[in-house]
């Protein structure tokens, strides 16, 4: 187990959190959808979860299956990877929510 590897879960989960949070913001932002911040929250961890998370551990058991990458490297392994996933989603989400709140004006959807 690669100390590393934790790391790159961690930012890739909070980097994909990130992503979806900000994309949903600025829709809702100019209206093109209805997304309030609880909603983003949970869509932003639960997105990042299942890419960042639950797909890239299939496609390193798909490697090891087809290839024998020895990239699994078992059931705790697997579980601690998507912990941290987890973990820098919320992370990330958290510090982006908090931002909003701090700053409320420029978070807001404009009225016309």
């Amino acid at each position: 187990m690669c100390s590393y590897d934790k790391l790159v879960h961690f930012w890739s989960g909070a980097a994909f959190a990130a992503g979806v949070y900000e994309t949903l913001r600025l829709l809702d932002r100019r209206g093109a959808i209805a997304c309030p911040p609880e909603r983003r929250v949970l869509l932003a961890v639960a997105v990042s979860f299942a890419v960042a998370g639950v797909a890239w551990e299939g496609y390193e058991y798909l490697g090891d299956a087809v290839f024998h990458s020895g990239r699994v490297q078992g059931r705790w392994d697997t579980i601690h990877d998507l912990v941290c996933d987890a973990c820098g989603g919320v992370a990330a989400v958290a510090v982006l929510r908090a931002r909003e709140i701090a700053r409320p004006n420029v978070s807001r959807r404009r009225t016309v």
